[in-house]
């Protein structure tokens, strides 16, 4: 099967089917795989079975929805496999087929100007997922560091709304990421998008730059605490991070939470989170058995405590003071270096886990409001679209990614595997429409951990 993967992949034939299961090499690059043209062919019902494509597992699930079941694709493979732009066509096939009216029925449907609305919704959705939730790591520039759950609600064949639901969010990678990684690529967009005046609102200067910052600073927090402040990350990290793709300008995130529903007033709140989150990490922390905030980072601290509407010296307690609950009394005691810069980073990591929160409830209340008045649920249907993290393995690996990875375990056993783990998600299909967005690397050591699993099952049978 590798071998014929990698015949078809030199041929540029990335997708192929196993069984139900549709194989997704990632060619790095366009091949003019989905245009309007490409996509009509997957829509016509007869003649030649077209090729496969991610189309394909669409356009089936799409039939299935239109003959009465709900249905659910899986997307699953190693980091940089594809499983982005494999969810993201997926969405534009099921946009347009949705757009069309599928069934052709007026029954429960939109008027074109609220499809037309709910589809560049969808689309910009995903411009603020990717800016808030992607990074660059070592095996991917696009990398998405959450999980997510996107189900589409048909009406007689016609989409009617989109919710997303996201779940583990590597809120970790703000404070610390490895070396040769970077921080959420929301924060470069910022950084590289705003005006000098912006830039002294939320900074106090008139250019900032990522390598000014420890957060942002490609090697950013593997630097050591003390190693100098806001510059400590060096210059071979900025200088390396010019080679990695360039994220999202700023103006195309602007227009895109414009488009659900955060207006000017509301951007420029998030973007003075965002820099608070930034200012808190040059906050840097020194002293012996009681911490202290070190001369330089004054002015850090008194910034982050601007940005943020609280006073300096509330902001400073709350790092350099511990509160313990004894016997119905609380206790502040000092804090050490190092739990008062577990604190730093627990406040920037909370306030960008909430921030992301609460652009995925923007966007589900703007996905979602057409929803009202769409008609009875006799015609109703869902179409769910998981798309799980990619595997890796990091230096240093966080509670997330080990989660991460023992779900990529127990999804990556194989195509009888998964239709087990299918069969109560989607009633009345007898062959899922799944979806596997993998490398031949991922598929080899997929089958080698199948076959090690089967070894040990032999084994344990055996024993009993």
């Amino acid at each position: 099967m590798l071998n014929l993967i990698a015949r078809r992949y030199d041929q540029n034939a990335i997708y192929t089917w196993v069984s139900s299961l549709l194989v997704a090499v990632n060619p790095y690059c366009e091949l003019g795989l989905y245009t309007p043209e490409v996509l009509g062919r997957y829509q016509t019902v007869g003649g030649d079975r077209p090729p496969p494509h991610v189309f394909g597992v669409a356009a089936a699930a799409f039939r299935g929805l239109l003959s009465g079941s709900s249905q659910c694709a899986l997307v699953t493979g190693e980091s940089g496999a594809g499983k982005t732009e494999t969810c993201r066509r997926l969405l534009q096939y099921l946009a347009h087929g949705g757009g069309s009216g599928g069934s052709g029925g007026s029954g429960g449907g939109m008027a074109h100007a609220e499809v037309t609305k709910l589809h560049e919704g969808l689309a910009r959705s995903n411009c603020v997922l990717e800016a808030f939730g992607n990074a660059v790591t070592t095996m991917n520039d696009n990398s998405s560091r959450f999980g997510k759950f996107v189900l589409l609600r048909f009406v007689t064949g016609s989409l009617v709304s989109v919710s997303v639901r996201t779940y583990l969010l590597e809120k970790t990678r703000v404070p610390c990421h490895a070396p040769g990684e970077r921080n959420f690529h929301i924060f470069y967009s910022l950084l590289g998008g705003i005006s000098s005046h912006e830039a002294r609102e939320l900074f106090g200067r008139d250019r900032a730059a990522p390598i000014d910052f420890r957060y942002a600073a490609e090697e950013g927090a593997a630097a050591a605490e003390g190693a100098g402040g806001a510059g400590g990350a060096g210059g071979a990290g900025g200088a390396a991070a010019s080679s990695h793709a360039a994220p999202a300008a700023l103006d195309e995130v602007s227009m895109a939470l414009d488009a659900i529903g955060c207006g000017k007033h509301e951007r420029w709140h998030v973007w003075r989170c965002l820099a608070a989150v930034l200012q808190l990490g040059d906050i840097v922390l020194t002293g012996g058995d009681s911490a202290q905030v070190s001369p330089g980072s004054e002015a850090a601290l008194a910034q982050a405590s601007s940005l943020l509407g609280v006073p300096v010296d509330r902001l400073r307690d709350a790092f350099l003071t511990r509160c313990i609950h004894v016997a119905g009394e609380f206790i502040l005691t000092p804090a050490t270096p190092e739990a008062a810069a577990a604190s730093r980073d627990g406040l920037a990591k909370a306030l960008y886990a909430r921030l992301f929160t609460h652009l995925v409830s923007r966007i589900n209340s703007s996905l979602g409001r057409s929803a009202c008045g769409a008609g009875g649920k006799g015609g109703e249907r869902f179409f769910g679209i998981l798309d799980i993290f990619g595997f890796e393995i990091f230096g240093r690996n966080s509670l997330e990614q080990l989660l991460i990875n023992y779900t990529n375990e127990q999804l990556q056993v194989g195509p009888c595997g998964l239709r087990r783990a299918w069969r109560p998600c989607v009633a009345g299909m007898r062959e899922p429409a799944s979806l596997c967005a993998a490398s031949a690397a991922a598929h080899r050591t997929s089958a080698h951990r199948t076959s090690a699993h089967r070894t040990s099952a032999h084994r344990t049978s055996a024993h009993r």
